[in-house]
């Protein structure tokens, strides 16, 4: 990848058919860049399986870690689980490393796991301000619920076993507390392991 061109291309291959769209997005900035809307076929072909037309799949989300995990969930919610995983996977490369670095500094520290139900507006933000460590730890998880909707529970497995490498991440839930996604993603591989 040309380092001075912040621009890179992400590709998803529709389950099903043998066209692949291309969408660009900026690595650098805090907005999408236009999509190119032209469509690449593989071998040359000028049909999608089944004659029907092909749906675009829309420019991924860019951003901070929890805009893009926010469309993570927008997309799995929507059914998109493709595109769940697609948002999901750039927001792992682009802020994995942070979050690597975070938790360590978090297990070094001694410091007790972040509550789930904090008691004050500064604990609340204390976990909020992980940002990237909750972020990609939430992106895993929901990446191999994605994926799990799909019946690749082969890769789902991997997905979850990279949201257990976050254990003092926390993701807030409505309902008005926080929940670990390494504990649920190592729920979800024991149902899994169970199942098969």
């Amino acid at each position: 990848m040309n380092l001075k061109n912040p621009m890179k291309i992400i590709t998803l291959l529709l389950l099903g058919t043998s066209v692949i769209y291309s969408s660009c997005v900026s690595l650098d900035a805090d907005k999408q860049v236009p999509a190119d809307t032209t469509e690449s076929r593989i071998e040359g072909s000028t049909e999608t399986q089944g004659g029907s037309k092909p749906t675009p799949v829309p420019p991924v989300k860019t951003g901070n870690s929890e805009e893009m995990l926010l469309a993570v969930f927008d997309a799995f919610e929507k059914e998109k689980h493709e595109i769940a995983i697609v948002q999901a996977d750039l927001c792992i490369s682009n802020f994995e490393g942070d979050a690597l670095r975070r938790q360590k500094a978090f297990t070094e520290s001694g410091e007790p796991s972040p509550p789930t139900q904090p008691q004050t507006d500064t604990e609340k933000q204390e976990v909020f301000a992980r940002g990237p460590l909750n972020d990609v730890a939430g992106c895993y998880f929901m990446k191999g619920e994605a994926l799990t909707a799909l019946s690749e529970n082969a890769k789902a497995r991997e997905a979850y076993i990279g949201a257990e490498q976050f254990p003092a991440a926390r993701i807030w839930s409505e309902d008005g507390f926080f929940w670990e996604p390494a504990q649920a993603a190592s729920d979800r591989l024991a149902q899994l392991n169970e199942s098969s």
